[in-house]
């Protein structure tokens, strides 16, 4: 099965640059990698940081943006399509130096949620 996902990443007032690194780790579920799968886009009115890299393999995601030296808050949204037998995914969320909020939104679904520090259970609804 597959499932477009959106995953939100949050920075508040700071200098330094958001960052985070998203792992799949259930071993059911992948990003799927043909072009055009994965999008970069704003999130909401908050500013988009120029991005330092964007890696993606097929369980890993991660991203650090430039500096951000007017510390103001930063945001982006990633967008993927995953190929799936699950009817979860298990995805670990880090960062470094400074605290990123995270969330996800299934396009299409009704399942949406916060993703913590560490382990996280993603749930497929319809």
């Amino acid at each position: 099965m597959e499932y477009t996902i959106a995953f939100q990443f949050v920075v508040g007032n700071s200098t330094l640059p958001l960052n985070a690194t998203l792992n799949i780790t259930d071993g059911k579920t992948t990003f799927s990698l043909a072009d055009g799968m994965l999008q970069i886009q704003p999130y909401g009115t908050i500013s988009t940081p120029p991005l330092a890299y964007f890696n993606v393999g097929s369980t890993t995601l991660s991203l650090k943006a430039a500096g951000n030296p007017s510390a103001s808050k930063q945001a982006l949204q990633a967008v993927a399509v995953l190929s799936t037998t699950a009817t979860a995914m298990t995805v670990n969320l880090g960062y470094t130096d400074v605290v990123v909020g995270a969330s996800y939104q299934i396009l299409g679904t009704t399942s949406e949620g916060s993703l913590s520090l560490g382990n996280n259970t993603i749930y497929f609804s319809s």
